[in-house]
């Protein structure tokens, strides 16, 4: 067919390709996890969504009920959402977001919910649904999505621990302690803790009234957290020694109304009574100072109640107050402080309640006392001596380091025991420590705002941090170091820095990490701001990210201000098809192919996201009459089945069949007004392909395979086969855990049948058409785009012609150096050619411009034609025709250093007479042009040049063989080299017989028409072993055929750089003991 039909075949393809583009919708909702959930923990809905062909805006609604569940967000998502109360049970969130263009768009929003916290009754299910809808807003596009059930249940999750805690020796009373945890939403009102010791009574219980055996905490509810509790019983003073206290303690309160339920029952908790000893008053204490405070801690590790005394006596500082707290005790434990001041006088004794500080000191303090009044055994008494450096009784505090004395005494007390079985012995004690504060720097981060929204993989984000240093001394050769998670790169030079006194300077070899000038004490603050970029690799999710300084005898540790940066989730998936026919030479959206030729499916399997793609699946509706497409049942106006004819290989696939057309697929959101129902089976029935991919693809991945069909013999010329292929996947989550995605289908392909065109009947009618055919060689003309041969081609018929055709068969061409070392010139090829004008004739024929195309001077690259046709206007009677042509070549890379020599050129022309006979013929021509010469020189170096000699030699084979059989064409004139001779004397145009892996050396003689000519002979081998081409020397070229097959050798001899003749012959390598096959020889070419 002509090439202008094959356009408009085209056309009718993508015309028709265009109508399936239908525009589509769809969204599903699905909850993540196992349900039902845990009230009070977050879960995530996916909301999954695809469309196809929308401009504009996307937009996504989602209605929950805010009575039951509450939204914490889609951090993840790169959209913000618009929350709406649309009353009292009904809440929307509504993403709008902007639509990509094409058929193939899929997306996820992963959505973060909750039930509503407290709840006071365990074990009943919540139930509530998630609703959703999307929309085009510029379309009339819209769908819902089935409701999303999402279910809770109220779990009671408290939990505790039951032990002994400590014995008082004196009094026989044993404290147990009582620690109780909720994790879940559960809240106990009227919480209480039955208590049941076997022997002895419940005296005392901490923040807690008693009543028998029952314990009420002061509060009223206990929430999620954790509640600590002591608990005393009274032993009498007559229990032997040996003897086994058990307690059992069961913790009560209201359960969906009904109170006093049994929430919990901790294990029990037991105590031997030891062998009567007197009893062991003991302490013990710490003392640790820092920057700003002298921390003393005061353990009784003893057996009775204690009485203590800490004082502590303090360096030139100034002290600020101080702060007591201690370990719940069923009987309170009390405290008081007195000061003293520069003069040594005690101030007031202040009262210290636990959880409180005393800020009334005089203006300057030397030391302080401290009582500590019925410390129980077990118990811990902690006290905070805040102070500064702003002054003290000797001035200005300017030492280096800081010595804090802390010195304790203690003694029994029993005043406040409910019985005395024995009494202390011995009661008193003494012990002391000592603390030393080194002054030194202390670097304090300043939160900054979070960064809103999410980030993708190529965003920059801006990071800013800052600092300040609330130490007693500067900091000194510091350095800060930011810790960037591994999917951010620091943009080095993108820093800006403020309040520094000289800025700090980058060590290029770290991530983000900076030498610091001195940071000196203060209020001052000092800010480091900086751009990272998001990698490829990045996963979802929230981060938080720190910093540390380093410094003279000083390591911040991680300073973890809040600082959280979310990348956003992209889960993408995409899938492309593209079809080649036997007319193709690349895979394209369309195609053409004969009837009864093979064609090739290609699918491409696309991760175009951030999180990797699994459970692959795609299913191919195979063309038929009436078929349609997946998502939306679009026709898809296939007119021939195509198939493929045998079972396929798919590596890394499983590959099942149907013998139902227009399959359904069960994927949600797709069209099912045309799906017939069908199932898969290994049986080979190719009206329908499901095709399983083994494994994942990750982020940024893709695969692709082909298959091949076969086109019916009986399709007709101009028909077409269309079809699509779609695809389902899973999303892979950061913890591995998979959800389904939406589907997505291709674009749609078509594959067009085209006329077989029929090879030209043999030319035995020619000879009676064709009386001559010649040609001529004009002027080689250059410009700075290409170069343009002229060409005049000379056709006398004896009969009358309807159809002539021109092309270009063979260029015989030279690049010659002028005095560069490298021309670096292109490779041509056969040339654009062109009419000289666009209304040229022969005869009553008219040349047919079928592509369009702009004639020399303006002619473009792109629009090349390879062959000039004249048609009917009407026929073009026998006689004798000039027909000039034009040919462009192109120009040399670096024209000062080459120019181009046309030594030959071949044309092919082809024409078809009244009667439709038609043949065709080559005729060669050569010329010695090269650009701008008009093809003369001053000196005609090649008059009257030619051959005087040329040969083959090699080394002589000591052994004789014999020489092969031949088996020669009757056309053929081989010659046959006897296996002793050592050289032989070439005539052109002969075909001689040679063998492998042996050395010939091949040489030529030439002579030119004046000694004053530059003589130069070039040697070309052309053949299996690929293009060989040297210029010859007085000795020849040594040459070895490592491969047997058929070889061209050509000599060039130039004179004066003008080529003035060629030898061309041919040679038959075989391979030794062998039957050679004729060689087709060159034949004869004519030179004018």
């Amino acid at each position: 067919m002509k090439k202008f039909i094959t356009i408009l075949l085209t056309c009718f393809v993508l015309c028709s390709a265009g109508a399936v583009h239908a525009q589509q919708v769809g969204l599903t909702l699905t909850p993540q996890g196992t349900q039902p959930y845990a009230t009070g923990s977050s879960f995530q809905v996916f909301a999954n969504y695809n469309y196809s062909n929308i401009t504009g805006n996307i937009e996504v609604v989602i209605t929950y009920n805010p009575t039951i569940v509450s939204f914490c967000g889609s951090a993840s998502f790169p959209y913000p959402y618009v929350s709406n109360s649309v009353n009292a049970t009904t809440q929307t969130i509504t993403y709008t977001f902007p639509a990509a263009s094409g058929n193939n768009q899929t997306g996820v929003i992963m959505m973060c919910f909750s039930f509503l916290c407290p709840q006071t009754c365990t074990g009943t299910a919540i139930n509530s649904a998630i609703n959703g809808s999307i929309n085009a807003p510029s379309s009339t596009v819209l769908a819902n999505a089935p409701p999303a059930g999402i279910s809770s249940i109220v779990n009671n999750t408290w939990t505790g621990q039951h032990t002994f805690f400590s014995f008082i020796q004196s009094s026989y009373e044993v404290t147990f302690r009582i620690i109780v945890y909720g994790s879940s939403c559960f809240q106990i009102n009227n919480p209480s803790f039955v208590v049941n010791p076997s022997i002895g009574t419940l005296v005392s219980a901490s923040n807690a009234t008693i009543s028998g055996n029952t314990i009420t905490p002061v509060i009223s509810s206990f929430y999620t957290g954790s509640y600590v509790y002591y608990y005393t019983v009274k032993i009498p003073c007559s229990t032997p020694a040996g003897t086994v206290i058990t307690s059992s303690a069961v913790l009560k309160g209201t359960n969906c109304g009904v109170t006093n339920s049994t929430i919990y029952t901790l294990p029990s908790a037991s105590y031997t009574l030891p062998v009567v000893v007197a009893s062991n008053p003991s302490a013990q204490l710490s003392a640790v100072s820092n920057s700003g405070y002298l921390y003393n801690t005061i353990t009784n590790n003893g057996n009775t109640p204690l009485n203590l005394q800490l004082t502590n006596t303090y360096p030139a500082v100034k002290v600020n107050s101080v702060y007591f707290s201690s370990t719940t005790q069923s009987a309170g434990v009390t405290a008081n402080v007195t000061y003293y001041d520069c003069s040594n006088s005690p101030s007031t004794t202040y009262p210290l309640l636990p959880g409180s500080s005393n800020n009334t000191p005089p203006l300057y303090v030397t030391k302080a006392t401290i009582a500590i009044n019925n410390l129980l055994p077990g118990h811990t008494a902690y006290f905070y001596t805040f102070y500064d450096l702003s002054n003290s009784c000797s001035g200005v505090p300017n030492q280096s380091t800081y010595t804090f004395i802390s010195n304790l005494t203690f003694d029994c007390n029993t005043s406040n025991l409910s019985q005395v079985c024995y009494n202390c012995t011995p009661g008193t004690g003494t012990i002391h420590d000592t603390a030393v504060y080194v002054l030194k720097p202390n670097i304090n981060c300043i939160s900054q705002s979070a960064l809103t929204g999410c980030f993708n993989p190529g965003d920059t984000v801006n990071i800013c941090l800052r600092f300040m240093n609330t130490g007693e001394t500067a900091l000194n050769s510091g350095a800060l170091q930011y810790n960037l998670p591994a999917f951010l790169t620091f943009l080095p030079g993108s820093e800006t820095f403020t309040g520094f006194s000289s800025n700090p300077v980058y060590q290029s070899s770290t991530n983000a990490k900076w030498n610091l000038p001195t940071i000196p004490t203060g209020n001052a603050t000092y800010d480091i701001c900086f751009k990272a970029t998001v990698n490829s690799n990045a996963p979802y999710g929230s981060y938080n990210m720190n910093y540390n300084v380093t410094g003279t005898n000083y390591s911040s540790g991680n300073l973890g201000c809040p600082y959280v940066i979310n990348i956003c989730a992209l889960p993408r998936a995409e899938v492309e098809k593209a079809v080649k026919g036997n007319l193709d030479a690349t895979f394209s959206s369309t195609g053409n192919g004969y009837p009864g030729s093979t064609a090739i499916y290609q699918i491409t399997v696309k991760n175009t996201g951030n999180t990797p793609i699994g459970n692959i699946v795609l299913i191919d509706r195979m063309p038929f009459v009436g078929d349609a497409t997946i998502m939306t049942c679009t026709p898809r106006n296939s007119q021939f089945s195509l198939f493929p004819t045998a079972a396929l290989t798919i590596p890394g696939a499983t590959v099942t069949y149907s013998s139902v057309s227009n399959i359904a697929t069960g994927w949600p959101t797709v069209a099912t007004s045309c799906a017939n129902t069908g199932s898969f089976s290994g049986s080979f029935q190719p009206n329908s392909i499901k095709i399983s991919l083994t494994n994942p693809i990750p982020a940024g991945g893709s695969y692709t395979f082909t298959f091949p069909v076969t086109v019916p013999t009986n399709a007709t010329p101009g028909q077409q086969a269309c079809n699509t292929i779609g695809m389902i996947c899973d999303l892979v989550a950061n913890n591995n855990s998979t959800s389904v995605m939406n589907p997505v289908e291709s674009n749609n392909v078509c594959l067009t049948v085209q006329q077989q065109e029929v090879p030209p009947p043999p030319c035995t009618p020619c000879k009676e058409v064709l009386k001559s055919v010649s040609a001529s060689l004009g002027q080689l003309q250059a410009d700075t785009t290409h170069q343009v041969q002229q060409a005049t081609i000379q056709v006398t018929t004896s009969k009358a012609l309807q159809e002539l055709r021109i092309s270009v068969a063979d260029i015989n061409y030279t690049w010659e150096s002028k005095g560069c070392s490298n021309c670096n010139t292109p490779v041509i090829g056969r040339g654009c050619l062109f009419p000289q004008s666009s209304t040229q004739t022969i005869g009553g024929l008219v040349w047919d411009n079928y592509a369009n195309a702009t004639l020399p001077p303006n002619a473009s690259g792109n629009q090349c034609l390879e062959e000039l046709v004249w048609k009917l206007g009407t026929q073009a009677p026998a006689g004798s025709y000039q027909i000039p042509v034009l040919l462009t070549l192109p120009v040399p890379t670096v024209p000062e250093c080459c120019r181009l020599r046309i030594n030959a050129i071949c044309f092919r022309v082809t024409f078809k007479d009244k009667d439709c006979n038609t043949c065709d013929t080559v005729i060669c021509v050569s010329t010695n042009t090269t650009p701008g010469t008009g093809g003369t020189d001053s000196v005609d170096c090649c008059k009257e040049s030619h051959f005087t000699g040329n040969s083959i030699s090699w080394k002589t084979i000591a052994t004789p063989i014999p020489n092969p059989d031949i088996s020669l064409s009757q056309a053929s004139k081989a010659i046959i080299v006897p296996s002793l001779a050592n050289s032989m004397q070439i005539t052109c145009n002969e075909t001689y017989t040679l063998y492998v892996n042996t050395s010939y050396v091949f040489n030529s003689t030439f002579q030119c028409a004046s000694p004053d000519c530059t003589k130069k002979i070039v040697l070309r081998i052309t053949g299996p072993g690929g293009n060989f081409i040297q210029t010859l020397t007085g000795s020849g070229i040594p040459y070895t055929f490592t491969q047997a097959g058929t070889y061209y050798i050509t000599y060039a001899a130039y004179c004066g750089d003008k080529l003035c003749a060629t030898c061309r012959y041919t040679l038959n390598i075989k391979k030794k003991g062998l039957t050679a096959e004729p060689a087709t020889p060159i034949g004869t070419t004519i030179y004018k």
